[in-house]
Formats: C-alpha cells, structure tokens, sequence
C-alpha cells in the first residue's frame, strides 16, 4: 500500500468531516439551540 495515497484518503475524509461538522452547526445555530452550552 502506498503510504501517499493513504495521506491522500485520510484528507478526503477529513475534509468530508470537518464539513459535515460545519453544516450541522450551522443548522443547529439558525435554529438557536445553541445557547453557549456547547461550548468547548
């Protein structure tokens, strides 16, 4: 296995994340359920 094109996947898939993430947030604050208790 060639350890480029697992780097490779590994961002794809992180990126996927991270803007899933970032919808769901932004979901979850037009709807106002965010009230600074998930606030880390």
């Amino acid at each position: 296995m060639d350890g480029m094109e697992q780097k490779k996947r590994g961002k794809k898939v992180l990126l996927t994340v991270v803007t899933i993430v970032l919808l769901a947030v932004d979901l979850i604050s037009e709807k106002g359920m965010i009230n600074g208790s998930m606030s880390s």
